[in-house]
């Protein structure tokens, strides 16, 4: 239920971002309570981090109307107000180097609903590669979203220097594009005459378990072909195949900023695909191969859901549990895999979301179960610098979390969906 406790747990690190400061403050490890659970977001709205030059940048917004509370303003109308702010952090020595805040208003009559935009500019003067976090917060009722990634400076050409827009003109928040329309895209910072997209096959290979010592296979696949695009500041791209596609201004550079385009249900489970491939991590080899080469694989899924389940009540609490999960990792941690195939969509689906995330340089730390009990079952990833992504993180596997996914894994399989405390 959407209340005021989870409202204050979230805002346990946000509370010293509301007020306007700037310059060098030392803080605490950032520590968050549902960074990777939409449910725990009470507001769904979507940011856009943009570099306008080459000494400021703008957070673009948006929501629709139904995530805010609206008071009466006057006969006809109805107004919100809510507040946008950022939080620039040295993730070496967590000194916060900029915040910021803005109050923003809108109007509607009663039965009138539509989409918010707006954005927020600042000065970013800097030549390096930082964390920042952007947050929205309702100011008529305790709601708010936070979001937390990289902000990068460092280099001129990735993807906080592009802005895309769809043919309605909405800021496309991401990298991750789910329809095949054309999209505009514009640059103040790069002024080449060509863009060049090379596209690859999305990655096939899946995360072994948490306590294997076993070596995963590293993603390089090779790219079929190069599309040019005219660009000159501004262009037009046209992703209609499924994959990962590369974006450079130099075919011959490596220096490049990724692009992931999936169907349009994504991150959904709306495909048989994204239905059985997750039970992967629930099934045997022998049981996982009788749904992979069924005439019907999803005949064959959904009965295994009622074998472990023993009603359909409960397998329809099961299914409905697990792949929420699979739905969040695709929303979160997709790369150059699908978000459930990553090493924290694994974590994430069978452990289910953290109590508390802790934040240091290059890595993060999940934490189950209360510190004081001293029973914290937590999980350590390490950020992986790789071509294709900024939001590969790496879990460093031991032989102890053995009994932890054992216990997890009959829990789902007796119809149990499991949440590590």
């Amino acid at each position: 239920m959407r209340g005021l406790n989870k409202y204050l747990v979230g805002l346990l690190f946000l509370i010293s971002l509301i007020a306007c400061n700037t310059g060098r403050r030392a803080t605490p490890q950032p520590q968050f309570s549902n960074l990777y659970d939409s449910k725990s977001q009470t507001i769904n709205a979507d940011f856009k981090l943009y570099h306008s030059s080459s000494d400021s940048s703008i957070i673009y917004f948006s929501l629709r109307t139904g995530e805010l509370l609206y008071t009466r303003y006057s006969n006809e109308l109805f107004a919100a107000k809510f507040r946008v702010g950022y939080q620039i952090i040295d993730p070496a020595s967590n000194a916060i180097l900029d915040s910021n805040s803005q109050v923003f208003n809108d109007k509607k009559k009663e039965t009138n609903q539509h989409l918010i935009q707006g954005k927020m500019s600042f000065r970013s003067a800097f030549n390096q590669t930082y964390d920042i976090i952007i947050y929205l917060q309702d100011l008529n009722r305790p709601s708010q979203t936070i979001v937390y990634e990289e902000f990068d400076r460092n280099r001129f050409q990735n993807r906080q220097s592009f802005l895309m827009k769809n043919e309605l003109g909405k800021v496309i928040p991401g990298n991750i594009i789910t329809s095949e329309e054309a999209l505009s895209i514009e640059s103040q910072l790069i002024q080449s005459d060509s863009l060049y997209l090379k596209h690859f096959d999305f990655g096939s290979e899946l995360p072994l378990p948490p306590f294997s010592s076993g070596t995963a296979t590293e993603y390089e696949p090779q790219s079929e072909n190069v599309t040019s695009l005219p660009f000159s500041g501004k262009g037009e791209l046209k992703l209609t195949k499924d994959g990962v596609y590369r974006v450079y201004t130099d075919p011959k550079s490596e220096h490049s900023f990724t692009l992931l385009k999936f169907s349009n249900s994504f991150p959904e489970v709306k495909s048989t695909d994204l239905f059985c491939k997750p039970l992967r991590y629930l099934t045997s080899k022998d049981e996982y191969a009788q749904i992979d080469t069924a005439d019907i694989p999803k005949d064959v899924a959904e009965s295994y859901w009622l074998k472990w389940s023993g009603s359909k009540t409960f397998a329809r609490e099961a299914i409905r549990a697990y792949y929420k999960r699979v739905e969040e990792a695709n929303r979160y941690f997709s790369t150059f895999n699908e978000g459930w195939a990553t090493d924290r969509g694994l974590i994430l689906i069978i452990f289910g979301p953290p109590e508390r995330i802790m934040k240091q340089f290059k890595r993060e730390y999940w934490y189950y179960g209360q510190e004081a009990t001293g029973a914290t079952l937590s999980f350590s990833f390490r950020k992986v610098d790789h071509p294709f992504s900024d939001n590969v993180y790496e879990l460093e596997r031991s032989p102890g979390y053995k009994s932890h996914w054992y216990r997890a894994l009959d829990s789902w399989r007796a119809g149990r969906p499991y949440r590590a405390r």
